[in-house]
């Protein structure tokens, strides 16, 4: 994969798939690197997502009465990115990144 392709659906209902058609979304999704704003556009028009088993979804939220940002790492069982995410994890990569209210924690069952 060369390209990374960003797409704001904002603007889109998702009420038809037409409402995709000039993204060329198969090829995005089969040859490109997708970052995704207001995905839940797509959900109505599920034959439109790449499968599971090619999808990392990322959720980022702000965190109430603090600064703070909390980022949600989502990968199904039996994805590629599943396994990736757990070597990140094994590796102590993402020691800085982890947190839970009692401590920092390497539990896969974080890894929904």
């Amino acid at each position: 994969m060369e390209e990374i392709r960003h797409l704001d659906l904002y603007r889109l209902s998702g009420a038809s798939s037409s409402d995709f058609d000039s993204l060329q979304l198969e090829h995005v999704f089969d040859k490109c690197i997708s970052l995704i704003e207001w995905s839940t556009r797509l959900h109505t028009q599920p034959h439109l997502l790449p499968s599971q088993t090619h999808r990392l979804d990322v959720d980022i939220q702000t965190v109430p009465y603090c600064d703070g940002r909390m980022m949600t790492l989502q990968a199904t069982s039996g994805s590629k990115w599943k396994d990736r995410l757990q070597m990140l994890l094994d590796e102590g990569i993402l020691d800085d990144l982890l947190w839970s209210e009692n401590a920092h924690t390497k539990n896969e069952s974080e890894w929904k």
